[in-house]
């Protein structure tokens, strides 16, 4: 009877022993490929940029000036592709620049701030996939939110506006790791000690495919009477207001990521942003211009 039970297991044994072997060797090229082990982070990031935009509701200056960043972010990936769930802000003091006179002012101040919420969920493209380079596809659900002031406009000191955009997104991505160390040649001259790295280099498109604007009908300055305390100050801000489909929206990223053993990275990004929403009459355009640093923290 013991001896049934020793040759019983040794056959299991010999049996699942390759089984178990490629799954040991599956698991370890799956470690060995950044894009394939599924991976949860958390995405604190800062940084600046440069900020356009014109609103003819209320006059037909245009603003142009720096600004700060701040967002946090929820970001899982995987091999068969990856999802993220983004807040962000920006807030700016940007300069409106008019022609020379004795009447007015050669310059006016703004303030702006532009708020986002999103989601992003991205296939990967296996198909596609060759060498270094990965390929994801998939949307993108954003929704921003403008506050504009002017106190130099009177009337149209306040400027309110709400964009929904469902996006195409296409990103691609070339993986800049190597395994091997060793001494390497700077400049033909000095010796470089080189290190096993992981790193990666993305570039992402966002194109509106249906685009959505909260806007007023004509000038800012078609405001309710103020009743005192009877006046409701979300109706009195959005007095006029109205949903409009119409207009577009382009966005652009490209990064470089670099992990370190810990599992954790560090990435530096720059972002291109266009809006352009003509709302019910009067047009509304916008530009962003942001490099970003973000660190990643592995969750698991």
């Amino acid at each position: 009877m013991t001896m049934k039970i020793v040759i019983n297991w040794t056959v299991l044994i010999l049996l699942f022993a390759p089984f178990a072997q490629a799954q040991k060797e599956q698991k370890n090229e799956k470690k060995a490929d950044g894009y394939s082990e599924p991976e949860s982070y958390l995405l604190l990031s800062s940084g600046g940029g440069y900020y356009q935009y014109r609103d003819l509701a209320t006059s037909p200056l245009f603003y142009s000036g720096p600004g700060l960043d701040l967002s946090l972010a929820w970001h899982r990936e995987k091999s068969k592709g990856e999802k993220t769930f983004l807040l962000a802000t920006s807030f700016g003091v940007p300069n409106a620049q008019m022609a020379s006179n004795t009447g007015f002012a050669v310059k006016s101040s703004a303030m702006f701030s532009h708020s986002t919420l999103s989601y992003s969920h991205l296939r990967n493209i296996s198909r596609w996939n060759k060498g270094k380079w990965k390929f994801w596809a998939g949307g993108n659900l954003t929704s921003s939110f403008n506050v504009r002031m002017n106190k130099s406009l009177g009337n149209n000191a306040v400027g309110i506006e709400a964009f929904v955009n469902l996006m195409a997104s296409f990103k691609v991505g070339c993986d800049l790791s190597h395994e091997r160390s060793g001494t390497r040649k700077f400049l033909f001259i000095f010796d470089r000690e080189i290190s096993p790295k992981k790193q990666f280099a993305h570039f992402k498109l966002n194109a509106g495919l249906l685009n959505w604007n909260y806007r007023p009908g004509y000038a800012y300055k078609e405001m309710p009477e103020l009743d005192g305390t009877k006046t409701n100050p979300f109706q009195f801000a959005f007095a006029g207001y109205d949903w409009s489909r119409n207009g577009y929206r382009l966005g652009t990223e490209l990064s470089f990521t670099k992990f370190n053993e810990s599992g954790n990275a560090v990435q530096w990004a720059y972002l291109w942003d266009v809006i352009h929403a003509p709302g019910r009459f009067e047009p509304f355009q916008m530009a962003m211009h942001r490099i970003k640093f973000t660190l990643f923290f592995n969750r698991k």
